[in-house]
This record gives C-alpha cells, structure tokens and sequence, in this order.
C-alpha cells in the first residue's frame, strides 16, 4: 500500500491519455499533459482549468464546470462521497448512471454531482500524491492510528483498480462491457 497508488496513478493516466487521444484523434500535446490537478498540505484536492484530468473529463462528460469553477475536494469526502464496492459500480455502470456521487465542493461549501471517472481519477491523484510527495502522512493514514479512513480507502481503491479500465473500454466502443471478479461468477 506504501507505493501502489503511484503505480495505478501512472497506468490510470495512461488510459486516460488514450482516450483522450482517439476522442480527439489529435497527436497535439501527446504526453505533455500535467494533472490538471494539485494537493498541497492543509488543502483539499483542487481541480485546475487545464491539463489532462480536464481533457479526460471532456471525452465522457458534456459539463465543463468542475474545472471551470475550479472545484475542490477532500479526501475523505471523495471516499465518502458514493458507493465504494466493485459490484456497486458495476451496477451503476449496467445502468449507465456513473454521474451519480454527490460530494462538497470545498471552494463553494456546496454539495455538486460528480461523475465516477472524474471521482476515481481524483481519488488516486490524492493518494498517490500523499504516497508519493508526503509519505508520512500517508504512513499515519495506513497505520490507522487517528481514525479508521485507511478500511475506507482500501476497499475503494480495491473497487476502483477493478473498474476504472472497464467505462474507458465503454466510451470507446460505445457500448457496455461488464466484466465481474472470478469469484462472482460461480
């Protein structure tokens, strides 16, 4: 758990550049995306007006507004924010309704839906950023000493290195694909 954020962070960034190049079909800027987004200390997670998270968020969801009003998230509200089971995701992925989570919007103190893609996006940039940039405060969060976010935490991160590749293969042939954990189908 020490490093694997950062690992799925640069393979979910893959996928998203992917997207983002065939929704496109342009080569221009390809690979010199930044995030998009920033995490600093004593700070919730801040969506910026461009780089690729936006590019990524422009290729399945027709409202500019998260990066537009700049919005901004807490951790632990994006965890909090819908549902965390890879089978509740696939659910709402069989129903087309991945624009479903309701989360604060820290810049405005409003409550905002967000689209999954975008949630899950946002969520691993956050982790990976703590493990990555601030180690021990991801180590006190793994450690589970000041609260319980980290039981939170693995069972979305679980859920989310299950699905983020499946809406991509989706958007891309415009048609749903499901795919269940092994131990789900017997």
């Amino acid at each position: 758990m020490l490093s694997r954020p950062i690992l799925l962070l640069y393979a979910f960034e893959k996928l998203a550049n992917m997207l983002v190049l065939l929704t496109f079909k342009t080569q221009e800027g390809k690979g010199n995306y930044f995030h998009g987004l920033t995490y600093f200390k004593q700070k919730p997670i801040e969506v910026k007006s461009k780089g690729l998270f936006q590019r990524f968020h422009d290729c399945y969801c027709f409202d500019p507004s998260i990066y537009i009003e700049k919005r901004a998230f807490k951790l632990e509200n994006l965890v909090n924010a819908g549902h965390t089971s890879h089978m509740e995701i696939v659910n709402l992925m069989k129903n087309d309704s991945l624009a479903t989570s309701r989360i604060i919007n820290e810049n405005a103190s409003v409550e905002v839906s967000i689209h999954e893609l975008d949630r899950e996006f946002i969520f691993l940039f956050g982790i990976s950023t703590l493990a990555r940039y601030r180690v021990n405060e991801w180590n006190d969060i793994l450690s589970g000493r000041n609260n319980d976010l980290i039981l939170k935490i693995q069972r979305y991160l679980q859920s989310v290195q299950l699905s983020f590749p499946n809406p991509i293969l989706n958007i891309l042939y415009d048609k749903i694909f499901l795919f269940y954990q092994p131990t789900q189908l017997s």
